[in-house]
């Protein structure tokens, strides 16, 4: 018989405070659906940035006249170091290729040249993990140590942006997700 009667009074009380539970149930479920949209947001920002960094390739330019030797040496230390995924050699011609490919207007400018000017290189694809400034920078002169290496080729300030960016992005989710979790009990 209590709980007939508990449920009786509820009713009763909704009844009469209309207004009030009106309100309540919209502040509330405004509340939920902010929070849920902040949460969307934040999950999609984060893939985003997780893209971005994924794209992120060091270049490892080799010698003028590089033997197969010294890029098979390259390639084999390169797929031994923890932070790269995946190496790909690039040879002059295959360079000269994607260049004229990406840049159609200045290829024009290669043309009259008797010799291939561009380098080989191996194309490094990097772990995630080790996408930071400071992985990225003792990556980078590890492998600047190998025999016929030449230059390492890769966006410190795009890296340093990104890291700093994602950083911010961190705490300031943190911030907003605590004040709408608040805010919502």
């Amino acid at each position: 018989m209590r709980p007939l009667y508990l449920l009786r009074e509820a009713m009763h009380n909704l009844r009469v405070n209309r207004g009030n539970v009106l309100i309540g149930i919209v502040t509330t479920a405004f509340t939920l659906v902010c929070f849920g949209v902040f949460v969307l947001l934040y999950l999609n920002l984060k893939n985003v940035t997780g893209t971005l960094q994924s794209d992120i390739e060091v270049i490892v330019y080799l010698e003028p006249g590089a033997s197969e030797q010294v890029v098979s040496l390259v390639q084999k230390r390169l797929d031994t170091e923890p932070a790269a995924v995946t190496s790909t050699f690039v040879s002059k011609e295959q360079a000269l290729q994607e260049f004229s490919e990406q840049f159609p207007e200045e290829s024009l400018l290669l043309e009259g040249m008797d010799a291939n000017p561009l380098p080989a290189s191996v194309v490094v694809n990097l772990s995630p993990r080790f996408l930071d400034t400071e992985s990225l920078s003792a990556f980078a002169e590890r492998v600047k140590q190998l025999p016929g290496v030449t230059h390492v080729a890769y966006s410190q300030d795009w890296v340093d942006t990104l890291t700093l960016v994602g950083s911010y992005f961190e705490l300031g989710a943190v911030v907003i997700g605590l004040i709408l979790a608040m805010a919502t009990v």
